[in-house]
C-alpha cells in the first residue's frame, strides 16, 4: 500500500535498553541480497539461503548495497554499517528479523550505563579479557566429564541443560586446544536469547570498568565491542558476547 506503519518501541530489559524499529513493508529481499553477496564474495557459492543472523552480517558489511543507482540519501551502503559499528562500540548489539510480505524489525540492545559497566574479568592463555556482567548468568568449575557433543559441536552439561561450549583460547587463536589437566572454569552467558558456556583458564575478578570505544581495522574478527584499562594500567579487550556465542 502507498502508506505504511512505522512502530518505535523502547523498553528496559534487565541491564539493557532495548530500542526497536518495526515496519509493515514487504521485508528484505533475501534473494537479491544473496545474489549481491555472492557477487562480492561475502558468502560461499554453495549458500542457498540467508538466515536472520547472516542477513544482518551481510547488509552491515561496509559498502554493501543492492541499489542500482546511488542517490543523495541511499545506495552508498553505509547506513546499516554505521549503526552496527556505533552500537557495538557502545557495548551493545543489533538484531534483525525480516519476514517476506510482513515487514522488518530492527532491535538495538544498549547497556544502560554507556561509560561504566560491571564486568567479569577472565584469563585466557595468560591474557585478561572482560565479559560484560549483564550477559553472565553464573561461573562454575569445569570438569572434563561435563563435556559432550550436541548439534555437531562441542557442548557441556550443566544441571541437565546442554549448552554449546566455546573455548575462548581456540576462538581467539591464542592456543590450539585447552589442556584438560589444569583447572579451568566456565562462564555461562546469554545474549539475544542464546545461551552458551565460555571455557576460560581462570576467573580473575568482578569489577566496574570504563568502556573505551574500539575501532577495529577492516577484516578484523568482530569478537570485541570495546576495551578498558585495568587498575594496574594494563589494557583488556571487552568480549562481544553476541559474536562469540
Amino acid at each position: 500500500p502507498a502508506e505504511g506503519e512505522l512502530v518505535l518501541r523502547a523498553a528496559r530489559e534487565r541491564t539493557s535498553v532495548v530500542v526497536q524499529v518495526q515496519d509493515d513493508g514487504r521485508g528484505i529481499d533475501r534473494t537479491e541480497v544473496l545474489r549481491r553477496a555472492r557477487d562480492l564474495g561475502l558468502v560461499p557459492a554453495d549458500v542457498q539461503a540467508l538466515d536472520d543472523d547472516r542477513l544482518r552480517a551481510v547488509i552491515a558489511h561496509p559498502g554493501f548495497s543492492t541499489a542500482r543507482e546511488v542517490t543523495r540519501v541511499s545506495g552508498r551502503g553505509v547506513g546499516v554499517d554505521v549503526v552496527n559499528t556505533r552500537v557495538r562500540a557502545l557495548g551493545g548489539q543489533m538484531e534483525l528479523e525480516s519476514i517476506d510480505g510482513v515487514g522488518t524489525v530492527v532491535t538495538l540492545r544498549l547497556p544502560i550505563t554507556l561509560a561504566i559497566t560491571r564486568a567479569l574479568l577472565v584469563e585466557v592463555a595468560g591474557t585478561i579479557f572482560a565479559l560484560p556482567a549483564a550477559h553472565v548468568d553464573e561461573a562454575v568449575a569445569y570438569h572434563a566429564t561435563q563435556r559432550t557433543r550436541h548439534g555437531g559441536g562441542p557442548a557441556v552439561t550443566i544441571r541437565d541443560e546442554i549448552l554449546p561450549l566455546v573455548a575462548l583460547g581456540e576462538r581467539f587463536a591464542l592456543c590450539e586446544s585447552s589442556s584438560e589437566a589444569r583447572e579451568q572454569h566456565l562462564a555461562i552467558v546469554e545474549s539475544g536469547g542464546k545461551r552458551a558456556a565460555l571455557l576460560v583458564d581462570a576467573l580473575v575478578a568482578q569489577q566496574d570498568i570504563v568502556v573505551k570505544p574500539l575501532d577495529l581495522v577492516r577484516g578484523a574478527a568482530p569478537w570485541f565491542s570495546g576495551a578498558t584499562v585495568l587498575g594496574d594500567g594494563s589494557p583488556a579487550l571487552i568480549v562481544d558476547v553476541g559474536s562469540v556465542v
